[in-house]
């Protein structure tokens, strides 16, 4: 057993030997090899109490330092104390170097633990540094990040906003080109409707000519045939008594009444009234009066008069008589003027005998009546009025009556005037259908007169309203431009401010990465000169580090990493301290370049590869080998490669206009500086920004890589020529197309101009002419009296008289409304502004007392009776007369005359006696 026992232990001594000269040789700082069994007195033996500590050593993985490892453990330390990087503690790494040189010279530890000491004070200085540096710079960049990020969202919004003024800018534009359109579409119905109008205007002026010359005409025949027929019975004493001239002279002359005069209005009051007197001889004749009245017949038809039905015409005497005679009459279309013809002497039904055979006849009377002086001279006065400028059929009776006459041709002569009356009674009836119908073609017209109007009227309420839309958003594309240009100048500030901001927190970023490199690598070094120290203090060197598991180095070699003690004696933990660039537990993998001038792992989030966590990857890092590989895929919008550092710290500018990704910027960028170090101002001399990628365009050129060209753009009308690129909504004053190529702006109908700014008139501004054009607008300044959007409205006269009818605005003409007229449609209306052209009470007190005329003032018109209690005729005392004027100005001069035979029948019973329609 013991014999076991002792083998055991000598071959675990021989092991540890053996491992312990492994890894001594494997530690040598300069490839020199140690003994491998160091303090052993005699070579080849060992006593007990060494082999004791050596087999200890190797089972806590360390070895006695050699007194060569020592001299070279000293050289190392304080080559190691004049390295440190840190700015701030070399001052303080000089202090501990001396009493590092001091100690070394001393026997014992006491120098030794003063060292360390001083090393712990270093150490925390360094820690205490890093502390406050590094909250300076997470603070200063969350400072950067909170400005950024505020600048970006400033852009995001500006560039949101842009776009929203864009597509407002193109609804607008659309709304004024659809209106444009529309109005023009309505102008054309408006002026179809004007053309129709106009038409029907003309074709009733023509009607009333027309048919004026007629009435004219009919009037003066009438006139005449009438004054002929008195002559007839008032000068010719076989006639004057006949049944003939009886019934011609109930009826009355053509000749204007003789004007009787009375007493003064209050004396003719009187006697009046002395006449009426109750029970007095005139009320008496009255009251039996009254009874005939009631009880006389004339073949079943009631005639107070107790004298014959008047055949005038079957006059009507109320609204429904009127209308019933309407029925018989086509008013649908124009009197003709040839009712009868002009060479046709017509006759009423049963009349059989024509004038043609009347005069044919021969008469056995011929020559029996013989002319006394006074009927010849009657008689030439008959011949001259067959010479009147007349038709046929209205001159030739009365040639012929006069030759009967002339001849004594008694039977012929009562013949004639028979056929004479049957004329004038035609005459009358053609007179009073011509007027009825042309009566009722002038309320069709009036209807359809005012049919257009409303048509033009809902189509200028249309013109209007789209006209009102279009103003309105001209207006709000010069509010989109004002907004736009703001939000470009405002974007150019934010864009410069994040740049500069980026710049700016890019290089405190990169002093910091720096600084903080250096105290990384320092605090390294402290572990190392402290492990260092404990080995010359204890002497004894640390084996038990991990080893590369390709090459089996601890700590992959003295090149990449030492083996250290982590911590004070007796603690034996043990770990490499990777050499600058390395990094892993066995320093086996290499780090790459980055961010600022620093190295960083493989997998570190931010910084390796110049890649930023949360935005974009720039390159990969391989870390066996410790390079980046960029990310520069040709399909790739972002494409980034190597700078000096070999950290894929450069991006590719987007492609030239030519398609070449050579990071020329099409040759149209404009120098740029990066002056966050203004003592080192980096200069892009071709506007080519290396490290964003970016292209810095020449102010007329814009896009990715500087492609395409700007347009000149801005408010329309304004002054100011500001270069936009095509997708602003102020290129080509957000009116017109803007071409990338060559930076034209090409102009739809009706704006012009290097930057579509100025707008054509529509119609060139018509009579106003194109001075008119207001051409920042396109609004005509139109001279009086036109008007409109083109000046192709005419002012009518006194705006119409207000609401006495409308204005068409087309030809400045007033379309009256009933009971107006005029070309101001003035009201039609009795004078009344001159006293001389009305009369409200008229004298007729005894006028009415005897038969006779009752007349108005010269040019006035009856439009009143007033009557005492009583209900005769005579009973009528007064009334009132007045001229028709239009307005207050015009006064209507009295054309014609005329007698309407139909009130004999209309006054002997109750209703309304009216004039003929006209």
């Amino acid at each position: 057993m013991e014999r076991c026992y002792a083998l055991l232990t000598a071959a675990l001594v021989l092991s540890a030997i053996c491992c312990q000269a492994e890894q001594v040789h494997d530690l040598s700082q300069h490839g020199e090899e140690l003994p491998l069994v160091q303090g052993l007195s005699v070579p080849g033996k060992i006593s007990l109490i060494e082999l004791q500590t050596t087999v200890m050593d190797a089972i806590a993985g360390q070895s006695a330092l050699s007194a060569d490892e020592q001299s070279k453990a000293k050289e190392q330390f304080m080559s190691m104390m004049f390295n440190f990087q840190s700015q701030g503690i070399r001052t303080d790494s000089l202090v501990a170097s001396r009493l590092a040189e001091s100690a070394f010279d001393k026997q014992g530890g006491s120098g030794l633990d003063l060292i360390f000491r001083k090393l712990a004070e270093l150490e925390k200085k360094i820690t205490d540094e890093q502390t406050v540096e590094t909250n300076a710079h997470n603070a200063n960049q969350e400072s950067c990040k909170t400005e950024i990020d505020k600048l970006d969202s400033a852009l995001s919004d500006a560039s949101n906003s842009k776009d929203r003024l864009r597509r407002d800018s193109d609804t607008s534009t659309e709304k004024i080109a659809a209106n444009r359109l529309a109005w023009r579409g309505s102008r054309n119905t408006e002026d179809a409707t004007h053309e129709l109008l106009v038409s029907l205007q003309k074709d009733r002026a023509e009607r009333i000519e027309a048919v004026t010359a007629r009435v004219d005409e009919r009037n003066r025949a009438i006139d005449v045939m009438v004054a002929a027929l008195f002559m007839v019975c008032e000068n010719f004493n076989r006639f004057k008594d006949g049944p003939i001239c009886t019934r011609i002279k109930s009826q009355p002359d053509v000749r204007e009444p003789a004007r009787y005069t009375t007493a003064a209005a209050d004396l003719a009051e009187q006697e009046t009234k002395a006449l009426h007197a109750k029970g007095g001889e005139w009320d008496v004749e009255w009251q039996k009066q009254v009874l005939l009245d009631q009880n006389y017949t004339d073949e079943g038809i009631k005639h107070p008069e107790g004298g014959p039905i008047h055949d005038t015409q079957a006059a009507a005497s109320s609204q429904a008589d009127l209308d019933e005679m309407k029925k018989d009459i086509d008013t649908t279309k124009e009197a003709s003027p040839n009712l009868m013809e002009d060479d046709e002497v017509p006759r009423l039904p049963g009349h059989e005998t024509n004038l043609a055979k009347v005069i044919g006849e021969d008469e056995d009377d011929d020559g029996k009546w013989k002319l006394s002086p006074e009927e010849l001279k009657a008689q030439k006065a008959l011949e001259a009025m067959g010479t009147k400028q007349m038709p046929d059929k209205y001159k030739m009776p009365l040639v012929e009556l006069a030759l009967a006459i002339k001849q004594g041709e008694e039977k012929k002569t009562k013949n004639i005037v028979e056929i004479l009356m049957d004329v004038i009674h035609i005459t009358r009836e053609e007179q009073a259908n011509d007027k009825q119908k042309h009566t009722d073609g002038l309320d069709s017209d009036y209807t359809q007169s005012w049919a257009y109007k409303k048509i033009m009227n809902d189509e200028a309420a249309a013109q209007l309203a789209g006209r009102t839309e279009m103003e309105h958003e001209r207006l709000a594309l010069l509010r989109h431009a004002s907004e736009a240009e703001e939000l470009r100048v405002n974007m150019l500030k934010d864009s410069d401010a994040k740049t500069r901001e980026e710049d700016l927190c890019n290089k405190a970023a990169e002093d910091y990465g720096v600084a903080e490199g250096m105290r990384v690598e320092d605090l390294e070094n402290l572990v190392k000169l402290k492990s260092l120290l404990r080995m010359l203090y204890f002497k004894k060197k640390p084996l038990a580090c991990p080893r590369n598991p390709d090459t089996k180095a601890v700590c992959s070699g003295m090149d990449r990493g030492w083996c250290v003690f982590k911590d004070k004696h007796p603690k034996n933990e043990q770990r490499c301290s990777c050499n600058r660039g390395f990094y892993g537990n066995s320093c086996q993998y290499q780090m790459c370049p980055g961010l600022a001038k620093n190295l960083y792992t493989h997998d570190a989030l931010t910084g390796v590869c110049s890649n930023i966590q949360g935005k974009e990857t720039r390159g990969s890092c391989d870390k066996m080998t410790g390079l980046c590989t960029c990310y520069d895929d040709p399909a790739s919008t972002r494409r980034f490669y190597h700078g000096p550092k070999r950290a894929c710290e450069w991006a590719r500018a987007p492609p030239s206009k030519n398609g070449a990704v050579d990071s020329a910027c099409s040759n149209r960028g404009r120098t740029f500086s990066n002056r966050a170090d203004p003592e080192n101002p980096i200069t892009y001399s071709n506007g080519y920004d290396k490290v964003r990628g970016d292209c810095h365009c020449q102010i007329e050129y814009w896009g990715p890589g500087c492609e395409f060209k700007k347009c000149a753009g801005g408010s329309a009308g304004g002054a100011d020529s500001v270069l936009y690129p095509s997708t602003s909504s102020n290129a080509c004053a957000g009116r017109g197309a803007c071409s990338d190529e060559d930076g034209g702006c090409t102009c739809p109908w009706p704006y012009h101009g290097p930057k579509c700014e100025f707008e054509s008139c529509p119609g060139d501004c018509r009579a106003s002419g194109q001075n008119a054009c207001k051409s920042d607008t396109g609004k005509c300044m139109c001279q009086a009296p036109t008007w409109g959007h083109e000046c192709e409205y005419l002012s009518c006269p006194a705006d119409c008289n207000g609401s006495g009818g409308e204005c068409n605005r087309n030809d400045g003409k007033c379309i009256c409304k009933m009971g107006y007229s005029g070309t101001t449609c003035q009201k039609t209306q009795r004078c009344k502004s001159k006293k001389s052209l009305y009369e409200n009470s008229m004298n007729w007190w005894t006028v009415w007392d005897k038969p006779g005329w009752i007349t108005c003032p010269h040019g006035q018109l009856l439009y009143q009776l007033k009557r005492s209690l009583c209900s005769g005729l005579s009973c009528i005392d007064s009334g009132a007369c007045a001229a028709g004027c239009e307005g207050d100005a015009h006064v209507f001069q009295l054309r014609h005359c005329y007698h309407d035979l139909r009130w004999y029948n209309s006054f002997d019973g109750k209703g309304w006696s009216k004039c003929l329609p006209d």
